[in-house]
């Protein structure tokens, strides 16, 4: 089974448990999304469809992790998939996201941070 697919059985359990993830999934999902984000794939719009469901801390957990070896579209191509902050969920995955960011780019954290303050 290849990632895309492992990605797409753990968003159909996580979805069935209504976003809930025990500590296993977590780490599974934040391992395949930093394998997609940095693996071969052209089009990573599909997987970051699928993580929308995902608990904020294994996204910012898997792109944080990819981060520092993911090429400058796909980057943009993150940056753009990310939720505007409106809500407490989008505001937290926005938070964790450049908290994770910020090991290896402090820039672009202060970028995410920056969308956060009114």
């Amino acid at each position: 089974m290849n990632e895309l697919d492992e990605l797409k059985t753990l968003a159909a359990k996580v979805k069935e448990k209504k976003g809930r993830m025990d500590a296993a999934q977590r780490k599974l999902g934040a391992e395949l999304i930093a394998s997609i984000l940095n693996g071969p794939f052209q089009d990573i719009s599909e997987p970051l469809r699928l993580a929308e469901d995902f608990q904020s801390d294994a996204v910012a957990e898997g792109i944080g992790k990819a981060w520092p070896n993911v090429p400058g579209e796909r980057r943009l191509q993150i940056m753009r998939w990310l939720p505007a902050p409106h809500g407490e969920r989008s505001q937290r995955r926005l938070a964790l996201v450049a908290a994770r960011v910020s090991e290896s780019d402090g820039i672009t954290a202060i970028e995410l941070l920056d969308k956060l303050l009114p």
